[in-house]
């Protein structure tokens, strides 16, 4: 009786261990099945969330809306072809969007996922993930299109080969603003007023031409002439009614307006927008006015 009993006390003592053993690997599984569930979460999360369309970076492009978006406009845009397969990729995230916070109001900052608009990727020549990250700004200009079809204008991207510093990438998009706006001066003011029936002019102690006043040149160049002016030309601030500070005038065929309040780039953008002609009207009034000079000579 003791042996059997000691028998069945080792049956039981194994079957024991069976159970710990098999309780012990059933939780290790459940930590690893979790754990591994919670890495392709995170992956599936971070490839699907690289640019969100409530952050800065515009990331709703397609196929269907580039053209109008793109070449419709006359925004610079500096776009980023992208791989969420790309390390790369990855780690210019938190760059790319600092950048669209520093480009607000003056450059369009977008992101095209190369994987989700193939059509895209292809026709500017990103075509795997090794191509990525791939970034390149198409300009204000509408140039007729490389595949020779009448009527047809496109605007030709350029490649950046820089550094992928915030800074290094800023810089260079904010120096491919067309050189539109004109140095005006006393000596000058004539010969530009005639070339343009609308003006708008930026007076000024600074020696730069700021970049919120390049791009808002940029993006109402088919509606008026800019300049920028210096405060200390005393003969050119007093013809135009502006005294000693910073001022925007407009010059129209209704007079001159000025707007030296409150010199904020969304104020000065509104006051713009109720001044200044739709851009086909500036336009046939730029070409009647040129018209009725040669006429004249």
């Amino acid at each position: 009786d003791a042996q059997e009993s000691r028998g069945l006390g080792d049956v039981y003592k194994r079957q024991y261990q069976r159970r710990v053993r098999g309780s012990h690997i059933r939780k290790l599984y459940m930590r690893l099945s979790f754990f591994h569930f919670v890495l392709f979460f995170c992956f599936f999360y971070l490839a699907e969330a690289f640019y969100s369309r409530k952050g800065p970076v515009i990331a709703n492009l397609t196929k269907e809306n580039f053209a109008v978006s793109v070449f419709g406009t006359p925004n610079l845009w500096f776009i980023q072809f992208y791989s969420t397969k790309s390390e790369e990729c990855h780690r210019l995230v938190s760059r790319w969007k600092r950048v669209a916070t520093r480009l607000k109001d003056l450059v369009k900052v977008a992101a095209i996922d190369i994987d989700e608009q193939p059509a895209l990727s292809q026709a500017y020549n990103v075509h795997y993930e090794d191509d990525t990250p791939a970034l390149k700004l198409f300009p204000s200009e509408l140039q007729p299109s490389p595949s020779g079809k009448a009527n047809q204008y496109v605007k030709l991207p350029i490649n950046y080969k820089g550094s992928l510093t915030v800074d290094a990438m800023v810089e260079w998009a904010i120096s491919q603003f067309p050189e539109i706006v004109y140095r005006l001066t006393s000596k000058n003011l004539q010969e530009w007023l005639s070339s343009s029936p609308v003006n708008v002019i930026h007076f000024t102690d600074s020696g730069q031409i700021p970049s919120w006043f390049k791009a808002l040149a940029s993006e109402f160049r088919y509606r008026g002439s800019f300049a920028q002016a210096s405060l200390s030309d005393e003969a050119l601030a007093k013809r135009f009614g502006v005294e000693n500070k910073d001022a925007i005038v407009v010059s129209n065929p209704t007079g001159v307006h000025i707007l030296d309040e409150k010199l904020k780039r969304n104020v000065i953008y509104d006051w713009l927008i109720s001044l200044l002609p739709p851009a086909q009207e500036a336009k046939d009034a730029s070409t009647t006015t040129r018209g009725n000079k040669k006429d004249e000579l």
